[in-house]
Order: structure tokens, then sequence, then C-alpha cells
């Protein structure tokens, strides 16, 4: 509507409501993604992108479940799930874990949350590799394997085992656990960890 001003000017009266527009949260229906990670890492990563796929678009009303059933495999591959994660918006990520040993049971323990059965396994080892070339070939990749794996075991191992049980671990001890050693172990070492924290804090 166009109105005459007393001065001769016009002046339209525009109705501004309709220049905003408010969206309803509930437009985006949050969703509970389930990854059955029944297999071990392949070296062949691309083989996964779904999974990336999943955790690099996921929302942060969204929820990701991994299903556990896995002896481990390449740490290469693992690497590429630990970055992922750390990228990761949704609201928190989960491990189920009936069985997650080696590469499998880093990448469950550093997820936000994990969850065990009576009759889950974790088992926790050192690095093994295969490595094929000229001796000092080998020599330098099984030491780049094997710093890279020592420092995701002292990232990762530290929510469940102590300073010494993790040298113990790097210098070839397996630890196993059971569901209920697991869940009394990352309890006592959350414990732990909060007043290493607070002491920490007073210094």
């Amino acid at each position: 509507m166009v109105k005459k001003l007393s001065e001769g000017f016009d002046y339209i009266n525009h109705d501004y409501k309709s220049n905003i527009r408010v969206q309803d949260k509930l437009d985006y229906m949050p969703k509970v993604y389930t990854i059955n990670f029944w297999h071990e890492f392949d070296s062949d990563a691309s083989i996964y992108a779904p999974y990336f796929d999943v955790i690099e678009k996921a929302r942060e009303q969204d929820e990701i479940i991994f299903y556990f059933n896995s002896g481990g495999g390449d740490v290469h591959t693992l690497n590429l799930f630990l970055n992922a994660l750390r990228r990761c918006r949704s609201k928190y990520v989960l491990a189920r874990v009936n069985y997650a040993a080696s590469a499998a049971a880093l990448m469950a323990l550093f997820c936000d949350n994990i969850e065990f059965n009576t009759n889950s396994t974790l088992m926790l080892h050192t690095y093994s590799s295969i490595e094929i070339g000229k001796g000092q070939e080998i020599e330098s990749s099984v030491m780049h394997t094997k710093q890279e794996y020592e420092g995701l075991i002292k990232l990762i191992c530290s929510k469940i085992l102590s300073k010494e049980e993790t040298e113990q671990l790097l210098n070839g001890k397996d630890f196993y656990f059971n569901g209920k050693e697991a869940i009394d172990r990352l309890k006592k070492r959350a414990k732990e960890i909060e007043k290493e924290m607070k002491h920490k804090g007073k210094k």
C-alpha cells in the first residue's frame, strides 16, 4: 500500500514479518546410525567410504553406534577412523563391544562411550607387522610402525591401563578383559585420572 505524506514523499507500508523465516528444529529429525564392525581393518581403506561418510556428515543431534566383533587389523586404516572420529560432530559415538582386539580395541576405547556385556572380550597387545624389502627398508618401516602404534597405545590405553601396565604392554604383554573387568578398570582409571588432574591443578 502506498500512502501520501504531507511533505509530498511516498512511502510503502511493508510487511517486514514476511522477510523473517523461522525454521522449526523439528524440520530435521535426529538420526541414529548403527555400523556393524564385524570385520578386521583392511589395508584398503577405500572399502570403508560409507562408514567415513556417516562419521563426517553426522549432525550434532545425531548418534552413531558401532557394534564391535573384530580382531583388529591394519593400523593405518585405524588411524583414518580415529581422525574421522576427531572431526565427528554427532552428540556422541557409542561402542558396543562383543569382541574387540588389537586395533579394534583401540578404536572402541577411543569412542565417547563404551558398553560391554557379561561375555564381552577386550584384548590389547603390541603391534605385529609383516615387512618385505631390502634390509634397511624393512628396518625403517618397522621403526615407523612401532612409533606410530606406541603413540596410539599411550594416547588411548591410559583409559584402562596404568602407566606401568602400558609399558608392560609395549614390552610384549597381552591384556585380556571380560565385560565386567573392563568396566571396573575404566571406572578405576577414570577416578585415578581425575585425581591426577586435580593434583596437577594445585601445583
